[in-house]
């Protein structure tokens, strides 16, 4: 720096010089140490981190520590190792810790460190803290070693390997000094072989022991492994301890073993190689036979061009191509794919792992047709080409097989919910149940969920041990069992009598048993009070033998009577259904014929007036054209009433002639379903209920339309009274669809109340009704299956759901069997 300065009258320039070379050179020292530093920071193979010592938290991190942990620099910066996960032993990290607090540095400490992706890598740390201003840090540095210790323990591998080669190759390994030919050490296959032991050989050389009968093929071995440096398949004949002449087949190389050339030779005796080859053409005929006979589609390929190069008998008869057509082609050209995209994950497989197992595709025949198939394939080198050898396994039948099962499986699920029977399924091995169906808890009393995992033992079922016994005991002689008549206790104590059924299934493969108990207690009870009753009558009989007879010929008279009886309610039942039929006639007349009598009684009223005037001469020219006018209106009117009166009288007559008769005739089904409706439509119309018909036109029959009319009305009917009672808006649906060749299905279904499970069973029987008292006569269902079984030749069943309606199902063939007869009389 430099400044002027007056002193006196002169003016003095007064300049001050520091020496700042040190600084300068400090400075660019320090500037010359950070790019040293940043360049060994980010070209260093190893993970280097720098982190704050007091919490750990991570400033900066090098591109190594990205490639070997996977966290990016931006992840990792402002979070711990342990927020990454990095650590994978945990114990490892406070050890580090703890040294580094100790001794300020750590050199070369063995962790296991975990990656982003969860990979688990082995590592030498290398820890210190360094003071950067006033704040002390931790540099950490990380070497992957995994490979280094997978190296190492594949050297020690190699060196066991080498170890058991030489102690237990079946081929004779001998290793000898260059210089002298004298042996070194031989393996046990060499006493085997040659006939010399380990301790006579080790000091001598081969032709000390005479082993060589041709000593001009020693020297063309020692002349070749001259040129060669390594001798393959040189054949020789070597003779044996006893003098038994051999034939061997060498291999021979120079190794150096601390310092000193030594030769290894490899000698396998080869004498029986014309057994040998005559065994191998054995196996190559066994090979070609088993390729041929094989049910599996086998095809050999090459795989860098995917040519074929040979397939066998039943690739031809699975994929509908001749072995000439598709020697030389590729699958992809025949079409065999469905979908190449599998093809070319399973050869990507193949690359990598050299082979694949059972995977799932769909092969397409020469025909178009699919089948499903398991895909295995591996690689085979023969020479220098790699070829593909493909194994296809058609599971279409099994895929078919366990479809049905599933279905089978299903079925067997509703049966099992759906059975008002007692069912469990029991595990052999421990006796517990691990289900159970609702027919169980309404007979048994116990819900499932109290059942589940406990034995019958514990739930106290058994009544008689002795039942108990002899289930075991034909259970473990026959594995199944059949109708046994056992007494049961239900929770509340009460003693019922069941038949038991019981077979051995697997389930997940776990053998279990599954047990059915029909309940049989009220037919035992009834068929007590019966056995009592005979027992009473046969004390009666020793006493009142003409009494017993004349009770024979009442009690036979009292079953005429009741045969009378249910024939005399049969035919009420029908006249009950004709007096619907006559209440919906009036009720479907009254509106046109009312109308009509309106009409006729204001026509006649105005032609009374009209007379009067005419009469009295009053007549009026507006008069006679104002009576002209309403007459033309009146008869109008009249006519349209009369004619609709008309239809219904067509309509109700047709549908009175049907359900009175059982006539044959041709119909069409809608028809038929049309004419019930206009019979029940007023007792629908008084309700807040409807009746839907979805029934397409053209559904011919030659048939009974009076039965099928009377089948129909019974339902909807039922549907009315049973179904719909205390509900507000339900429905009742017909409807029908083609079914098959001649046959036609016709379903009646409601939302209504649905059919308790108890009385399911029961609803076709004749006299059953859940109204008795109430005008429930208990004949419509049982007429109804009378009519469609005997009478219709079709076959009816239900579904039913307690809360969610009840379907009847009617199958009906088109053309009704001769000579059937109305069972309802």
């Amino acid at each position: 720096s430099a400044s002027v300065v007056p002193v006196g009258k002169e003016v003095l320039l007064v300049g001050i010089v520091r020496d700042i070379s040190e600084r300068i050179a400090a400075e660019s020292a320090l500037r010359l140490s950070e790019e040293k530093f940043s360049r060994v920071f980010h070209a260093s193979p190893d993970y280097i981190t720098i982190s704050r010592l007091e919490d750990g938290r991570i400033l900066d991190a090098n591109e190594s520590f990205e490639r070997i942990i996977g966290w990016t620099r931006a992840e990792a910066i402002g979070r711990t190792a342990v927020e990454l996960g990095i650590w994978a032993d945990p114990a490892q990290r406070m050890e580090l810790v703890d040294r580094l607090r100790r001794d300020g540095r750590v050199a070369n400490f063995e962790i296991r460190v975990r990656r982003k992706d969860g990979e688990v890598r082995s590592g030498l740390v290398s820890a210190a803290i360094a003071q950067v201003g006033e704040e002390p840090r931790m540099v950490a540095i990380l070497r992957d070693i995994t490979d280094w210790i997978s190296a190492q323990e594949a050297l020690r591998l190699s060196e066991e390997k080498l170890s058991l080669v030489f102690t237990n190759s079946p081929d004779s390994i001998t290793l000898s000094r260059l210089s002298d030919g004298r042996f070194s050490d031989v393996s046990h296959s060499f006493e085997e072989i040659a006939g010399w032991s380990r301790e006579e050989a080790v000091g001598r050389s081969s032709v000390d022991l005479g082993i060589w009968k041709h000593p001009e093929q020693r020297l063309e071995l020692a002349r070749r492994l001259k040129e060669e440096k390594v001798v393959r398949d040189f054949e020789w004949t070597f003779v044996r301890k006893d003098g038994q002449e051999r034939v061997g087949l060498s291999s021979a190389v120079v190794v150096t073993i601390a310092g000193e050339p030594f030769l290894v030779l490899f000698v396998r005796d080869v004498t029986t190689r014309k057994h040998e080859e005559m065994a191998l053409r054995l196996s190559e005929e066994k090979f070609s036979k088993l390729f041929d006979l094989n049910p599996d589609h086998i095809a050999i390929a090459d795989l860098e061009s995917g040519r074929i190069i040979d397939v066998n008998r039943a690739f031809e008869a699975g994929t509908g191509w001749a072995k000439a057509d598709v020697i030389g082609a590729r699958t992809t050209e025949l079409g065999l794919w469905k979908d190449p995209e599998v093809r070319g994950r399973i050869v990507a497989a193949v690359l990598q792992n050299g082979e694949a197992s059972d995977v799932p595709f769909d092969l397409k025949r020469r025909d178009g047709t699919i089948r499903r198939c398991l895909f295995s394939a591996f690689l085979v080198m023969v020479g220098d080409r790699r070829l593909l050898f493909s194994i296809v396994r058609d599971i279409t039948e099994k895929v078919q097989a366990e479809d049905a099962l599933r279905l089978s499986e299903d079925k067997f699920s509703r049966i099992f919910h759906y059975s008002p029977d007692y069912i469990v399924l029991t595990r052999i091995a421990d006796g517990r149940i691990f289900d159970a169906n609702e027919g169980f808890e309404e007979t048994s009393g116990w819900t499932r969920e109290e059942a589940v995992g406990r034995t019958s033992l514990e739930l106290n079922l058994w009544v008689r041990p002795e039942d108990r016994d002899e289930f075991v005991a034909v259970m473990e002689k026959e594995g199944r069992i059949r109708n046994m008549e056992v007494r049961y206790r239900r929770k509340d104590g009460e003693i019922g009598t069941g038949l038991l059924s019981a077979s051995r299934i697997f389930v997940s493969g776990e053998p279990c048993l599954v047990t059915i108990v029909r309940d049989i207690t009220d037919r035992k009870r009834a068929e007590a009070e019966l056995q009592a009753l005979a027992e009473q009558l046969e004390q009666r009989v020793a006493r009142r033998t003409e009494d017993l007879s004349r009770s024979n010929a009442q009690l036979s008279e009292a079953l005429e009577t009741l045969r009378r009886a249910q024939d005399e309610l049969v035919r009420s039942e029908k006249l009950a259904s004709l007096g619907t039929l006559v209440a919906g006639v009036a009720h479907e007349l009254n509106t046109p014929l009312g109308n009509s009598l309106m009409v006729a009684t204001t026509l006649a009223e105005k032609h009374d007036e009209f007379r009067r005037q005419a009469e009295t001469g009053q007549l009026r020219r507006s008069a006679l054209g104002e009576y002209v006018q309403q007459g033309d209106e009146a008869l109008r009117m009249l006519i349209r009433n009369l004619h609709v009166a008309s239809e219904l009288i067509s309509h109700f007559k047709r549908l009175a002639v049907d359900q009175t008769s059982t006539q044959r005739r041709r119909f069409d089904l809608r028809e038929i379903a049309e004419d019930v409706l206009l019979s029940v439509g007023p007792q629908f119309r008084k309700t807040s209920h409807r009746v839907e018909i979805q029934m397409p036109e053209g559904l011919a029959f030659d048939s009974y339309p009076g039965p099928l009319g009377q089948v129909l009305t019974n339902l909807l009917s039922n549907a009315l009274v049973h179904a719909f009672e205390g509900l507000r808006s339900r429905t009742v649906t017909l409807r029908a669809k083609q079914s098959g060749e001649g046959r036609v299905t016709v379903e009646v279904a409601d939302d209504g109340k649905g059919i308790p499970t108890e009385i399911q069973g029961r609803i076709f029987d004749p006299f059953f009704t859940t109204r008795m008292g109430r005008g429930g006569s208990g004949l419509g269902l049982h007429i109804v299956y009378t009519l469609v079984t005997r009478v219709l030749g079709g076959r009816i069943a239900f579904e039913s759901l307690p809360g969610r309606g009840t379907t009847f199902h009617m199958t009906l063939p088109q053309t009704a069997p001769e000579n059937q007869k109305d069972a309802s009389g």
